[in-house]
């Protein structure tokens, strides 16, 4: 798991419902939905990662983990006491660890964010999107 409460009370439900796409790939309009609302929450940069599948998103920082864990509990309403984040880093921002069985063929790195799901969607979907693709091996 790549969040871990240590209090079942310690979110809110809507707000951990939101963090979904953070834990596991979803759906795109699912990811620009939770990605809009952490940046209309006062959060900056993301980072967003997809396979054929699905998209999954972060909060990043490039402090390393006790901020990106600061970030992690502001955008879920809660104490950074509260939780225990995995995490990883990815072109020297520290971001939540993904899932296991998730791997990525390609990554963006937002640090300009808007603030409504359809403009993260349309510039996620867009051809002139900033990918980057995973290199294998």
């Amino acid at each position: 798991m790549s969040i871990l409460l240590l209090r079942d009370d310690a979110v809110a439900a809507d707000r951990w419902a939101l963090a979904a796409t953070i834990r596991e790939p979803g759906r795109l309009d699912d990811t620009a939905v939770a990605i809009a609302a952490y940046a209309a929450s006062g959060g900056a940069t993301v980072v967003v990662e997809a396979d054929e599948n699905g998209y999954r998103w972060s909060p990043a920082h490039s402090g390393g983990a006790y901020p990106l864990g600061q970030r992690v509990a502001g955008f879920l309403g809660c104490s950074h006491r509260d939780l225990i984040v995995r995490f990883t880093t990815l072109d020297g921002w520290a971001i939540v660890g993904r899932p296991m069985d998730f791997v990525p063929t390609r990554y963006t790195v937002l640090e300009s964010v808007p603030t409504v799901a359809e403009e993260v969607a349309a510039l996620l979907s867009s051809e002139s999107a900033p990918w980057s693709v995973f290199e294998s091996g």
